[in-house]
């Protein structure tokens, strides 16, 4: 934010510190920690490429899931952004001679949040931030489900289809190409199949992990039978089962 004093008659601009003017203004919702699979990805990525209407909220809370949840994938991630991240930038005039002063501001971690914003942009397919006017170089991140690159908005709601052009910003930037929905997609499948493969697996153990406890009894003995029954309740909740000795002729004498 601009203020202008008079000092002898000659107008001084001073520039404070300003608030994030699109961020500050929004309503955030909550990530959708839903179970989601692969009907739900298939809506998702529907609505992402509408035509009319097209809204990509849905499919970044998939994004949100599955990068938070599957380790192997957040791994891979961090691996590849941490690999750019490590190397050294310079900065250089049209001469070729490297500006030292801007070395501070290279090396600082809000500058190297904004590179990891710009990487994300090829995982996301989108990446934005609004720059905040100060003598210190700072910027806050556009909530990406709030931005609709096709209708060139920044909404205030991410369930609005009406927002505010981009354009008309000064200090919003925003990274990616207007139809890309990101690398993620291609990953949204197999880490949706991976993690709920390991539910099933967990169900299957439940199941029959736990070795199965059988008990053989004389089919005309009613009360040993009531009696072997009570006592597979209150053992435990493995699966048990009773057997009569008849139907088997090689259990009679068991």
């Amino acid at each position: 934010m601009a203020k202008e004093t008079k000092k002898n008659n000659v107008k001084i601009s001073r520039t404070t510190t300003a608030a994030p003017v699109v961020v500050q203004d929004m309503t955030l919702v909550s990530p959708n920690r839903n179970t989601a699979d692969i009907g739900k990805l298939k809506s998702a990525i529907e609505r992402a490429e509408s035509i009319t209407l097209p809204k990509r909220a849905a499919l970044y809370d998939i994004y949100n899931h599955i990068t938070t949840i599957d380790g192997h994938l957040s791994g891979l991630i961090e691996k590849r952004v941490a690999a750019i991240l490590n190397k050294s930038l310079n900065y250089y005039d049209k001469k070729g001679k490297k500006i030292d002063a801007l070395d501070a501001l290279i090396e600082s971690e809000k500058f190297n949040d904004l590179q990891k914003l710009i990487i994300e942009s090829k995982l996301w397919g989108i990446s934005g931030v609004e720059f905040i006017v100060g003598k210190e170089f700072n910027f806050e991140p556009i909530p990406r489900k709030h931005i609709i690159p096709e209708k060139n908005i920044i909404t205030m709601s991410q369930y609005s289809n009406e927002g505010i052009n981009i354009d008309a910003l000064p200090y919003v930037w925003t990274i990616g190409n207007k139809k890309d929905l990101g690398k993620l997609l291609t990953c949204s499948m197999y880490s949706l199949y991976k993690m709920n493969g390991f539910g099933d697996f967990a169900q299957f153990v439940e199941i029959f992990g736990q070795p199965v406890r059988i008990i053989y009894y004389d089919a005309y003995d009613t009360k040993t039978k009531t009696e072997l029954s009570n006592l597979l309740q209150k053992s435990g909740s493995s699966l048990c089962m009773m057997v009569p000795k008849q139907p088997d002729g090689r259990r009679r004498h068991v």
